[in-house]
């Protein structure tokens, strides 16, 4: 087991990415290195798969005394961050199977937690290849997603060229918005004919809490394949949520 102590001066950071994991995984491997930390989590129907690394120089303070991995229930880490507020830094101590999150706040809370063993999700985003790609505001995609909850259970991603980005939902209602390079919401698009996709909508709905902490996101997709959101942390880090097409 490791043996570590690390501190975020952002407490409200772990609690976004806490909530949205509690919301689609059960459990989480926590790999913790010499530089920085990675946090790993597939949710039971292997449909989704979610990577948060955080570099150490993103923490105040980041002392390895032993390298290793371990893994955590969410739903009491979740439970545990809602008392984090703005201002508010999360301390992590790590040694054998016991994990303390310290709140430190007006007051100082500290949570203790007795690690579990979670197998480590082996996977390489590296080696993944996408035929579209679109970096857009976050705004655009959080009203899109809202919209299409309400009149489809899957949103059809849909990109021409390096031009136009459309985000779709079709049911008894149907709804579509479009996102252009005139329209001030894309900051980069690249790829070549037209690419359409589908996602069930729940999942991505389920991850807007993370939109929170940048102002921008990453979009990739292959017709009729995985799609892979990337949000940067300001402070540091980034998350990446990689999602199954939608079948049915």
């Amino acid at each position: 087991m490791p043996k570590a102590f690390y501190s975020y001066p952002d407490a409200l950071v772990f609690r976004g990415i806490y909530e949205v994991l509690s919301k689609i995984v059960d459990e989480v491997n926590i790999d913790i290195k010499d530089d920085g930390i990675v946090i790993r989590a597939t949710d039971p129907a292997q449909v989704a798969y979610i990577e948060v690394e955080i570099p150490s120089h993103a923490f105040t303070q980041f002392n390895v005394e032993e390298a290793g991995d371990y893994g955590l229930v969410v739903s009491t880490i979740n439970k545990a961050l809602k008392s984090a507020k703005r201002g508010f830094r999360l301390d992590t101590k790590v040694e054998g199977d016991e994990v303390q999150f310290i709140i430190v706040g007006a007051i100082k809370k500290t949570f203790l937690f007795r690690a579990i063993a979670v197998p480590k999700p082996e996977l390489n985003l590296e080696a993944l290849s996408f035929a579209a790609k679109s970096t857009i505001l976050v705004e655009a995609m959080k009203n899109a997603l809202k919209d299409i909850e309400l009149v489809s259970d899957k949103v059809i991603i849909e990109q021409e060229n390096s031009e136009v980005l459309r985000l779709k939902g079709a049911g008894e209602t149907k709804y579509a918005l479009t996102i252009s390079r005139s329209s001030g919401a894309v900051i980069d698009m690249s790829g070549e004919g037209k690419i359409v996709s589908s996602y069930n909508v729940d999942y991505l709905v389920n991850i807007l809490p993370l939109l929170k902490v940048s102002d921008t996101m990453t979009l990739e997709f292959i017709e009729n394949g995985p799609l892979k959101a990337t949000i940067d942390i300001p402070t540091g880090g980034r998350v990446t949520f990689l999602l199954a097409p939608y079948v049915g």
